[in-house]
Order: structure tokens, then sequence, then C-alpha cells
């Protein structure tokens, strides 16, 4: 079910391939036809599949996207924006494997049950290969086409200790040059700065009263971070300038989490996580 023309590896019915086989088909020669496949294997059929795409995309923060397949072909009712791209893509950003694949310059699909030759596989992200469109700290990412869309291009890089996203999308025909100059804006304008201000446990304080009362308290680590927060701001901006403010929610086991977020100049620009931590048959289990 994917239109004519659009890309494809050539899977036949009935074909076996790996989830890995699946994941470096996707990301590195978008496959249409196996992003179909993988959605109904996962979520019992493309539909349902796309519903949980679009809760994700929710809960990531996107405010204009809306999802109708798994592999992006044109629908009216298919969309997204630079924005809720960057904020997909940094989330899956954190997936290890996904980090593996998308700088890989190619990848072999063995033998099959059907297909008695191998498939070569070649990554079409110009900026993380070498040439005359290569990046210096490229990390790879994801092209994209249609002749509604145009060119799309998301693309992550790293230099020093800031790591940036890209998202160019409806380009004729200058998506990595775009890409080139949305990245040097970024780290020749930008610093990524450590926040030192917060303290790396927070504790218990007893009342007087409430020591009277215990008898026998002990001093006990309410919650922790694991590493020191930081933020990015312009160069030269002063990082006692920064507001901060608090909130807590639960993670995925229902434990609460407690975020520190820091804005410049109205703007989100880090976060600070601290997780709590239960007295459980005396003993502290974290909820990280």
């Amino acid at each position: 079910n994917i239109e004519p023309g659009s890309t494809h590896i050539g899977i036949k019915p009935g074909e076996t391939l790996t989830m890995k086989d699946c994941a470096y088909a996707i990301l590195l020669a978008s496959a249409n036809e196996v992003s179909s496949g993988v959605a109904e294997y996962i979520g019992g059929t493309v539909p349902k599949f796309v519903d949980e795409m679009n809760q994700r995309a929710k809960e990531l923060g996107c405010k204009n996207t809306h999802f109708v397949n798994a592999n992006g072909l044109y629908d009216e009712n298919h969309y997204t924006t630079a924005r809720d791209l960057a904020l997909i893509a940094q989330a899956a950003f954190q997936n290890e494997t996904f980090r593996e694949i998308i700088k890989t310059p190619y990848y072999i699909v063995p033998k099959t049950n059907i297909t008695n030759e191998e498939r070569w596989l070649n990554n079409h992200h110009k900026m993380v290969l070498d040439g005359a469109q290569h990046y210096e700290g490229c990390l790879g990412g994801k092209t994209g086409y249609t002749d509604a869309a145009g060119n799309t291009l998301v693309t992550y890089a790293k230099r020093g200790n800031m790591r940036l996203v890209s998202v160019v999308m409806k380009s004729i025909n200058g998506a990595y040059a775009d890409t080139a100059a949305l990245l040097d804006y970024g780290f020749n304008n930008f610093t990524r700065t450590a926040v030192k201000t917060e303290p790396a446990t927070m504790s218990v304080s007893y009342l007087p009263a409430e020591k009277y009362i215990l008898k026998d308290y002990r001093s006990c680590t309410l919650c922790r971070r694991y590493q020191v927060p930081s933020v990015t701001l312009p160069n030269g901006a002063d990082i006692s300038t920064l507001n901060s403010s608090r909130s807590l929610r639960k993670n995925s086991v229902g434990l609460p989490i407690m975020e520190i977020t820091y804005s410049f100049n109205g703007q989100r620009t880090g976060c600070a996580k601290y997780y709590f931590q239960t007295l459980l048959s005396d003993r502290l289990i974290s909820s990280h």
C-alpha cells in the first residue's frame, strides 16, 4: 500500500526480516513498505500504530502534528512543522540504537527466506559522509522527499559540549546549504554552560518536634540528580540572569520527579531533574 514511484527495497509478501534489518532499511533507505510492515507488526494494524504515533507526539509537546501513515507519504491529513519535527528528533536521539544507525555509511541486509541475494543499503545523508557536503561534527540524520513536501532534512551535529538538531523543510535545492548555515549559526553564537548553583541532593529536614516524636529518626536523602545541569545561552550572556521554575510530575512507574526549568528572555533553555527516593523495607530505592 505505497504509492507508485515511492522509495522501497523490494520486500516481497511473506518475506522475513529481523527488526534490526527493518530499522536500517527505514532510516538509511527510506523503505516505505518496511515502515508499513513494522507498524503493522508492532501495532497490530497500521492505524493502531499511527494512533500511538500521534499520542507520543503529543507527549513530546508537538502542537501541529498529525500522522495518518507510518512512512510519511502524502496525505492532506498527514502533517507536521519544523518545531514539532525537532522535538521528535530530539527524543529519537536519546535512543542508542537510533544514534548508531543514522551515522552508519551502509548496511547489508542478508539473504532472506525468499530473496537469495544481499541488499546493500547506503546512507543518503551527505553531511555525515565524506565528500563536498560533509559537515564537521555531523552525527547523522534523516533525508526525505515527496512531490508535495519537497526536500526535507533532519540533521544532528556536535561540537565541543553542544549538540544541535536542524530541521529544513520544503527545500527546492538547498537543504544541505541551509542546514549548514543553521548549524553554523548555532555553534558560532551560542555556548553550553553548566548550572552549578543547584545541589546534588536534597535531604529531609526535621522540625524539633518531629525529632522528639520520632526518637529514632535518621537523615534521609529525598531526591538527587545524576548530572550537572547545563543550559544553552547566547555568547556573552550572564548565567545569573536565568529564570527558573519548579514542577512535580510522575515517571513511568508512578514515582515523582522534580523538574527545574531554566529560561532566558522567556525562552526555555534547559532543565535539571531530581529523582525522588522512597523508603521501602529500610532500603532507599531510587525512582530512576
